[in-house]
């Protein structure tokens, strides 16, 4: 008796350990037999994340080419991967990527200054401008974009001129600048908006900083000491032409206005007067005692 229930007690535990072992089988390979008979599919260790489309440089921005979704095993991957578009578009980099590496938290911004000076390149310089609302697009500009630097200034009289002969000009002063940050939100970083500037995007002066070369940074700190306005404008960020950049004069816009304002006249619409001898005329002859005289008048218009 105590045999039998010893080698019932021994084939129940081979049959749990076989069932045990059957179940982990069907789980590798992805299914699960409910106590119904139905197959349920088991959550696989693959994750769906985001991954570099191509080799990537740091201060890239991610826009829709530069990612695409692979699966790698979850155990395989990083610390702060990320599996949504949102976490990586229109984001900076700051370290670099190689093509299938997994984006990362680690890869981009980081919420400091420091960071945002390590990341400006040799030889570049930031500029910070406060400009009004509409002259830094409040609406539009974001960190990262690409713009162009128009100057507008008066120009001192020329000699041998009174004060009256100055000139107002505006010009592009500077093409295809990086915008660093707009108010405290930078390429590598999210900021208040609202709190830095008492107003966010609609107050009346906002900080931009640009990225510019040592030179250009003179120049605008030229226009700025000349009591000059400085404005931006925005462009495509892939485009890489250099406009025409001469400057366009206040008395350019107003000969400009003055021949659209002035009609031209055609002499054929101009109704030629007869010569005094040709129009017609009457006569008058007055008596004064003995004296006769012979007075000539122009027809009146309501006769001829």
């Amino acid at each position: 008796m105590k045999w039998s229930v010893a080698v019932l007690v021994l084939v129940g535990l081979v049959a749990a350990a076989a069932a045990a072992v059957l179940m982990q089988s069907l789980k590798a390979g992805g299914h699960v037999f409910s106590m119904s008979g139905a197959t349920q599919v088991a959550p696989g260790n693959d994750v769906e994340v985001l991954v570099a489309a191509r080799n990537l440089q740091p201060m890239a921005v991610i826009d829709e080419s530069a990612w695409a979704k692979r699966k790698i095993p979850r155990d395989t991957l990083p610390d702060g991967y990320m599996t949504d578009q949102v976490q990586v578009v229109g984001h900076v980099l700051m370290l670099p990527v190689t093509a299938n590496q997994a984006f990362t938290a680690q890869h981009f911004a980081r919420k400091n200054a420091a960071a945002l000076a390590s990341a400006i390149p040799e030889g570049r310089r930031a500029v910070t401008l406060s400009l009004s609302g509409d002259a830094a697009m409040s609406t539009t500009l974001y960190p990262g974009c690409i713009v162009d630097v128009v100057a507008s200034l008066e120009l001192p009289a020329q000699e041998g001129k009174d004060a009256y002969g100055k000139e107002m000009v505006s010009v592009i002063l500077l093409q295809g600048v990086e915008v660093l940050a707009v108010e405290d939100k930078t390429v590598l970083s999210e900021g208040d908006s609202k709190a830095a500037s008492g107003g966010g995007q609609y107050a009346q002066r906002r900080l931009v900083t640009l990225q510019v070369a040592p030179k250009e940074a003179e120049l605008l700190q030229l226009v700025r000491a000349s009591k000059g306005e400085i404005s931006l404008t925005m462009r495509n960020p892939t485009e890489r032409s250099h406009i025409d950049s001469s400057s366009t004069s206040l008395s350019q816009i107003s000969e400009l206005f003055s021949r659209r304002a002035m009609p031209s006249i055609s002499t054929s619409d101009v109704t030629q007067e007869p010569p005094a001898s040709e129009r017609p005329q009457w006569s008058v002859v007055v008596l004064h005692g003995n004296n006769v005289e012979k007075q000539t008048y122009e027809m009146p218009a309501s006769l001829k």
